[in-house]
C-alpha cells in the first residue's frame, strides 16, 4: 500500500480537531508543534514532526518539516536523504496514478505519453539519488544493484555492468545479479559472456522463491543456444520453462520449431 492509501478525510478531520490550545496528550501533532515552539532551533523537534506526518501519510507536511530540519542542521546529509525518500515516494505515487489513467478505458494516447514521461522522469531521479548514495556508501552492494537496475531501465547497460559485477560479491544477490548481467551482455552483443552468466545463475535460482527469474534465465539461455545452433541445449532449457509455465512467451512455438527442424534466430 502507498502513502495515499490512508484515509485522507479522517486525517483532515483529526487535524481540524487539533489546535495549539489542545492540552498535552490530546493531539500528537499539537504536542509536537508545542515542543517546537518551546525550542524552535532544535532540529530534532522537526524530525519528530516529520516522522509523525510521514506515518500519517501526509507527505507534503513531512517534507516541509524535514526541510526546516535541514536548514537548522546546516545541510545534514541524513536529513537530506529523508527528504529524497519522500520525494521518490511522491513521484512513484504520481507514476502509479498516471499508469492507472493510461490503462483506463478513457485513457487515450495523451494519457499514455504522460505516463511514459513521468515514469522516465522518476527513473532518472532515482539514478541521481542512488548514484549519490553509492558514493556515500561504497560498501552497500544492494544499493549498487538497485542503481544498476535503474541504468538498465534507461538502456545504459555499460553503466549497469560494473555495478552488477561488484554486487555479485553479495551471495544473497548472486542469482539476480547474474541474470541481470546476462541481459546486459545480450544488449551489448557479448553473447559468450551472456551465456556464462545464465549458466552460473541457473543452479542458484530456487524455483519456489524466484519463479520469474527461473523462467527468464532458462528462456534467455535457450534463445542464445538456439542462435548458436546448439539445438539439444536449447531444447533442454525450453523444456525447463514449459515444465513450470506452458504459456511462457513463445517458448512452446520455438521448441516445436526446433524439433521440426526449423530455427528462429530473430530477436524479440
Amino acid at each position: 500500500a502507498t502513502a495515499y492509501d490512508y484515509d485522507l478525510q479522517d486525517r483532515q478531520q483529526a487535524k481540524a480537531n487539533a489546535t495549539p490550545d489542545d492540552g498535552p496528550g490530546v493531539s500528537t501533532e499539537a504536542d509536537l508543534q508545542r515542543a517546537i515552539r518551546k525550542e524552535p532551533t532544535d532540529h530534532n523537534g522537526y524530525l519528530k514532526l516529520a516522522d509523525f506526518y510521514r506515518r500519517e501519510g501526509n507527505l507534503d507536511e513531512a517534507s516541509k518539516a524535514l526541510k526546516k530540519a535541514l536548514e537548522l542542521t546546516g545541510g545534514d546529509p541524513n536529513v537530506r536523504e529523508q527528504i529524497e525518500d519522500i520525494e521518490l515516494i511522491q513521484m512513484r505515487n504520481y507514476v502509479e496514478i498516471a499508469r492507472a489513467n493510461a490503462n483506463s478505458e478513457s485513457g487515450g494516447e495523451k494519457a499514455k505519453k504522460i505516463f511514459q514521461a513521468l515514469r522516465r522522469e522518476f527513473v532518472i531521479r532515482e539514478i541521481q539519488v542512488f548514484s549519490a548514495r553509492v558514493e556515500r556508501y561504497p560498501a552497500d552492494l544492494k544499493l549498487k544493484f538497485e542503481l544498476a537496475q535503474r541504468f538498465m531501465r534507461v538502456k545504459k547497460f555499460e553503466s549497469a555492468i560494473p555495478l552488477l559485477q561488484q554486487s555479485a560479491k553479495d551471495n544473497r544477490l548472486a542469482s539476480d545479479v547474474l541474470v541481470s548481467l546476462g541481459e546486459c551482455f545480450i544488449q551489448e552483443k557479448k553473447i559468450s559472456l551472456a551465456k556464462r552468466q545464465f549458466e552460473k545463475a541457473i543452479p542458484l535460482i530456487d524455483l519456489d522463491e524466484k519463479p520469474d527469474a527461473f523462467k527468464k534465465a532458462h528462456y534467455l539461455l535457450a534463445r542464445l543456444y538456439e542462435q548458436s545452433k546448439e539445438q539439444g541445449k536449447a531444447e533442454n532449457h525450453f523444456n525447463e520453462v514449459l515444465a513450470v509455465d506452458y504459456e511462457y512467451k513463445d517458448t512452446l512455438q520455438r521448441l516445436e520449431n526446433l524439433q521440426g527442424g526449423e530455427s528462429e534466430d530473430d530477436d524479440d
